[in-house]
């Protein structure tokens, strides 16, 4: 099975989601570092006596990529800090299986990945939420697509879930977690709604909080303790600014920054018709900081990523922006009807 335009499953089915763990064996060939593709190929075809199944590389470099544990340059690969982090927490032997740091670590990527996340969502949302608010699906109940196939796999694999011959059931605890990371993820009930919006405000005002010490020591470290001083968290008072934290250049002009943030890796996030035009009227003053993996905060491993003048970076193609809903407006008359008599 090959899924048009979808790496990341194709390289999964290749390797096969129960075999998951073996990019212990890719993270640990690159630990010793910068390494080619051909290289890094060789030496993980030499560690087939470590794994239980055969080592096929192109697979889980390219899953590896997909998860933002390695990176490629030139034909070169290395370890990103992600990459590192779950490398030092492996455990030997198994040589080929995860352990739950590493899954801990994993999970945000995996569930939140742009080219999986829907996969995930299809699966929970024919699931039922049993009284002891466990949820379960019957297998066979519908027709699952091989992608499908694919996620509940590796929803087991990871231990989101436990299948046995009729049922896939998924604990309230393991739900929680699927919502955090899962963006756009199917919610079950008004309770689930709020418990998600809930969740947002805090990881984004723990995100804007980082930001302001953040600017604090960068204009320190300029020698701007005056300016320093005067970094405010702007949506602590008014959600409506267009932007969340005010800071300065080291020169005394503004930097107005609007923080976005996310659980996993992925730079991707929603951005208002009122802060695009906010973003607009302020060109060169305007930034978006975006905050990486916000379950880790206060110590961040991955860095800040920094755009400044967001609109450019669109019309320059580095970005891109596409519409995720929509404002209807009827332009015609149209008859009101009041009493339920009047509709037949």
């Amino acid at each position: 099975m090959q899924t048009k335009e979808n790496p990341l499953l194709n390289a999964l089915n290749i390797c096969n989601p129960g075999r998951f763990g073996g990019i212990n064996l890719l993270l640990e060939v690159l630990s010793k570092g910068t390494r080619s593709v051909e290289v890094t190929s060789r030496a993980l075809i030499q560690m087939a006596a470590r794994s239980d199944d055969v080592i096929k590389p192109e697979p889980y470099i390219t899953i590896g990529k997909e998860l933002g544990l390695i990176r490629e340059n030139n034909h070169e690969l290395e370890l990103t800090n992600l990459g590192r982090q779950v490398f030092s927490v492996a455990t030997w032997p198994p040589h080929d299986r995860l352990n739950q740091l590493q899954i801990d670590l994993l999970a945000p990527e995996l569930f939140s990945h742009p080219l999986l996340s829907y996969q995930f969502a299809s699966i929970i949302s024919r699931m039922i939420r049993l009284s002891d608010l466990t949820f379960v699906y019957r297998l066979g109940s519908q027709k699952l697509s091989q992608e499908e196939v694919i996620a509940i796999q590796l929803l087991q694999v990871i231990g989101f879930c436990t299948v046995n011959s009729e049922y896939l059931y998924i604990s309230n605890d393991q739900f929680i977690k699927l919502t955090s990371f899962l963006e756009g993820m199917p919610l079950r009930s008004e309770e689930d709604l709020w418990l998600s919006l809930k969740e947002t405000n805090l990881r984004a005002r723990v995100a804007e909080e980082y930001v302001v010490k953040y600017e604090q020591s960068r204009l320190h470290l300029a020698g701007r303790n005056d300016l320093s001083k005067l970094v405010k968290r702007i949506s602590e008072y008014n959600v409506s600014a267009g932007y969340d934290v005010r800071s300065f250049d080291s020169d005394g002009s503004t930097r107005y920054i609007e923080v976005k943030s996310a659980t996993n890796l992925q730079v991707q996030f929603f951005w208002s018709t009122f802060e695009i035009q906010f973003a607009r009227e302020h060109c060169s003053e305007y930034w978006i900081y975006f905050v990486p993996r916000t379950q880790d905060l206060p110590d961040i491993e991955h860095g800040l990523v920094m755009l400044k003048d967001p609109l450019k970076l669109l019309d320059e193609g580095i970005m891109l922006m596409e519409p995720t809903a929509f404002k209807v407006c009827m332009v015609t008359g149209i008859e009101v009807v009041n009493d339920p008599k009047d509709s037949r």
